[in-house]
């Protein structure tokens, strides 16, 4: 895959999953690169990106943003970069 281009998304969602709980960290538009450090008993999330929704046209109505969702093996104490935007 190449990461070099980003995606236009509204927003990014994070799950973090252990043996116990799971949380979620949620990055909205702040138009800065934000540093996500996986906790050090996550070895698994789950990355679920936003898009938004299309304006109107004169002729036309915009279409719903899309989601896009998966799932990531990862070290614990790992960073990510999140760029929402």
């Amino acid at each position: 895959m190449n990461f070099s281009k980003p995606l236009n998304v509204s927003s990014i969602e994070i799950s973090q999953t252990n043996n116990f709980s799971t949380s979620i960290v949620t990055f909205n538009y702040s138009g800065t690169l934000s540093i996500f450090t996986i906790p050090s008993n996550v070895c698994l999330i789950n990355i679920q990106a936003r898009g938004v929704s299309g304006g109107n046209g004169s002729e036309n109505s915009g279409g719903n943003g899309a989601v896009v969702n998966s799932f990531f093996r990862i070290n614990p104490g790992s960073t990510l970069a999140v760029l929402v935007g």
